[in-house]
């Protein structure tokens, strides 16, 4: 990287991100203490105004072909074509809650000699309670800072499930420094490439750190068979990073998705909603559940596998255009 790089580049992945994505790109260009921020689009084929809205907001934007899509691949693809000392990833329905957002997780990984920082995630306003309650629970969400770094002996120590909350990372809103990055960048897996390659570099020694002052908004509800699939396969990696099954046999199973239907009931009845909403929603609550615990047992069946290959390592940016 030559001495006029700038700070900061930002990398988002794009397929029909749809009239809101607008909001999204005033955000990230509206970041201060960063300087003027790199942008780079990684477009699948949209069938929208995408790539217009990401060209009409300054962004670099490289198309690729739907089909060759790949969480890691691209997100890699992003950060060789990014020219800052530190590489951000968004998604593209993630909205930074404020113009600090990124300054606040470089400043935080710069106190700690972080090689990768996370950002808190929070719901969206309106959201459906019962999508309000998944992000609450998730392991972004908790106001507490994190530091993520641990001894080789003290992670053998660790429980799987302790491993896993450690070696966490979350690629709706992230950072890494683009040089430790482009030795080790994200495995070309089809999911998970945030939380495998958090572990390798915990592993290594490197450290992660959770900032909570970094904000984004972010959250929607899916299909039913989307929710099934995505839990499928984070049980999946489980297996396979951490020999953890999620789990263990439909009685596991029935036992969480009454616990999970239960505390989601409390949670709607909590709410400020008219009560045919909180009928509406208390009577989906079972079939939501239900499809993502069938999705965890049947990703415990999965036969564990190795972790996945270390990537390559990363080229220089070279070669921008906007023409690309």
């Amino acid at each position: 990287m030559n001495g006029d790089a700038p700070l900061a580049s930002v990398v988002i992945p794009t397929l029909d991100a749809g009239a809101g994505f607008a909001e999204t790109l005033a955000a990230v260009r509206a970041q201060q203490g960063v300087g003027p921020v790199d942008l780079v689009v990684v477009d699948s084929e949209s069938r929208d105004a995408t790539p217009e809205l990401a060209k009409g907001a300054g962004a670099h934007v490289r198309r690729i072909a739907r089909a060759t899509f790949n969480h890691g691949h691209t997100r890699n693809l992003g950060a060789a074509l990014a020219r800052g000392r530190f590489v951000a990833f968004l998604t593209q329905d993630a909205l930074p809650a404020d113009d600090r957002w990124l300054v606040a997780l470089i400043d935080s990984m710069e106190r700690e000699g972080a090689v990768g920082g996370l950002s808190r995630v929070l719901p969206r306003p309106g959201c459906s309670p019962l999508v309000e309650r998944s992000v609450r629970n998730d392991l972004v969400f908790p106001p507490r800072r994190a530091v993520k770094r641990a001894s080789r002996e003290e992670i053998e120590r660790l429980t799987p499930l302790q491993r896993r909350i450690l070696f966490h990372f979350n690629n709706v809103a992230s950072c890494v420094r683009r040089d430790a990055f482009a030795r080790a960048p994200f495995p070309g897996i089809a999911f998970g490439e945030d939380l495998a390659w958090g572990e390798r570099m915990v592993r290594a020694g490197a450290t992660l750190v959770y900032e909570p002052e970094s904000i984004v908004i972010h959250s929607h509800a899916s299909a039913l068979a989307v929710d099934f699939a995505r839990h499928k396969a984070d049980a999946t990696l489980m297996r396979q990073l951490f020999g953890m099954v999620v789990r263990r046999g439909w009685r596991d199973g029935f036992a969480c998705w009454r616990e999970e239907v239960a505390l989601d009931l409390r949670f709607v009845a909590a709410t400020s909603l008219p009560w045919r909403e909180k009928f509406r929603h208390g009577l989906y609550s079972p079939f939501l559940r239900a499809a993502q615990v069938a999705g965890q047992v049947a990703g415990g069946r999965v036969a564990p596998g190795g972790a996945p290959d270390r990537p390559e390592m990363l080229p220089s940016p070279e070669g921008r255009t906007n023409a690309d």
